[in-house]
């Protein structure tokens, strides 16, 4: 066994030197994890700096291209009707873009991203087209309400940027069905949606739906009073909104026929 003197400065030097190799990689590690807590620490508040930033220059994969549409429905007859103009922020990109779809027998409006909206009534033709092959029977609208409701609550984790409305018939009566994005929807009499629905929805609840008419009965609208409802009110709207003008479409629709008219709207 080999014995080692205390007082050896030999012995001590290389105690020493160690103790000293010992204090500097703890020195090191120290350094090093300051570092790294102090870059994690930066890293932290620059994201949130980050989140904080409004969305200008960010990606964003929805783009609002606006407009109107409108549905009313009324003895015998609805009335489903768009502008035409397609914009984007403070663009114009078309103005004969429109946002009615005919599928089948049915009559689908839309408003929000187009993009998303003509890939919903693409989809929903196909499933239409699909379950009448399946069944071998025409699809009712309740039946057709119920399978856009499923098309949209299957993308609520990515959902499609739409506002829409579905109006059909069934045993001559008329439905309209409004929806939110993300697949709950309701039957109504009336329904606006788009950058006009501010101005016109509140004339609609009271000329359509009645109410706060003290259950006064008031006969409903003719299919030619309805028409010039409509027109009324795309031209009040197209007077002070920017996003809706250019063409007036309007589809009147009964029990097996659908007619289309088109009408001038402010174009500037």
């Amino acid at each position: 066994m080999k014995l080692y003197n205390i007082y050896d400065e030999s012995f001590l030097k290389k105690k020493l030197e160690g103790l000293l190799t010992k204090m500097e990689i703890k020195k090191d590690l120290k350094i090093k994890e300051n570092i790294f807590l102090s870059n994690n620490i930066l890293q932290n508040s620059e994201e949130q700096e980050t989140l904080k930033e409004s969305s200008n220059g960010r990606f964003n994969p929805y783009e609002n291209n606006s407009g109107t549409t409108l549905c009313i429905k009324q003895s015998g007859y609805i009335i489903a009707a768009c502008d035409t103009r397609h914009s984007g922020e403070m663009n114009i990109n078309s103005r004969e873009m429109t946002k009615i779809y005919s599928i089948g027998d049915f009559i689908l409006t839309t408003t929000g991203f187009y993009a998303d909206s003509y890939e919903l009534s693409i989809r929903l033709k196909y499933q239409i087209n699909m379950y009448e092959v399946q069944h071998n029977k025409k699809i009712t609208i309740h039946s057709g309400a119920h399978l856009l409701c499923n098309i949209l609550y299957s993308k609520r984790f990515f959902p499609y940027f739409t506002f829409c409305c579905l109006c059909g018939f069934e045993n001559k009566i008329p439905y309209i069905y409004s929806y939110d994005p993300v697949g709950s929807y309701q039957e109504c009499s009336c329904r606006c949606n788009g950058s006009g629905a501010g101005m016109i929805q509140p004339l609609l609840d009271s000329l359509i739906s009645k109410k706060n008419w003290n259950n006064c009965t008031i006969q409903d609208l003719n299919d030619e009073d309805g028409l010039k409802l409509v027109q009324k009110a795309f031209e009040a709207a197209s007077e002070r909104d920017v996003k809706t003008g250019d063409f007036l479409e309007v589809y009147i629709i009964k029990e097996g026929e659908i007619q289309k008219s088109v009408f001038p709207l402010r174009k500037d």
